[in-house]
Formats: structure tokens, sequence, C-alpha cells
């Protein structure tokens, strides 16, 4: 069991090498986000303004109950679809986090046998 413990121990130069990458890698995705997070308000906000004008339309008799109803329901789908992109959990995010552990888990398992 020992032997096996061992075998999977990380070098310690590859290992520094991987937590740097990781760390760099991460304020990157940091940066990256924050940039998606506000377009994605930026495009809902506008989904708004334009259900707002539209039901401005067809208070004014502008629009047909047909029209004002497919354009909203085209706007409303759109706002769905802006918020579940907004939902998404980043999946890189999960991986690094999940690489990191690994990392940590090798090397305490080396100190705790050695």
């Amino acid at each position: 069991m020992e032997r096996f413990i061992r075998s999977l121990v990380i070098n310690p130069v590859i290992e520094a090498w991987i937590l740097e990458q990781m760390t760099r890698d991460a304020a990157a995705l940091v940066q990256e986000r924050e940039v998606r997070r506000r377009l994605l308000e930026s495009s809902l906000k506008s989904v708004e303004v334009q259900l707002a004008e539209l039901t401005g339309m067809r208070i004014r008799n502008l629009l047909t109950d047909q029209e004002y109803l497919l354009q909203r329901a085209a706007l409303q789908k759109q706002c769905i679809r802006l918020q579940q992109k907004g939902a998404v959990r980043d999946v890189v995010g999960i991986w690094s986090g999940a690489i990191s552990d690994i990392v940590k888990l090798s090397d305490y398992a080396a100190r705790s046998i050695g």
C-alpha cells in the first residue's frame, strides 16, 4: 500500500508548475467571467427595454394583438435563453478545483506516510 501511495507523488517541480499555471489561468478566467457577466446583463437590460417599448406600442394601438403576442413571445424566449446562459456553471472552474485537490492530496499522502 505504501509503495502505491508513493507512486502517486507528483514531482515537486511539476507540482509547483501545475499550481502556478492554475493560478494564472484562474485569474484570466475570473476576468473573462466578469466580461461575460457584464455583456449578459447588458443584453438582458436591452430585452427588458424592448419589452417595455413593445407594450407601449400596443397601448398606443401601433400593433395588433397578434403582432404584440408574437414579438413578446420572441423577446421572452430571448430573455430566457440569456438567463440560462448566466446560470450555466463554469466547467473549467470546477476542473481546476479538482486538479488542485488532486495535487494537494498527492502531497498530503506522501507526507503522511513518509
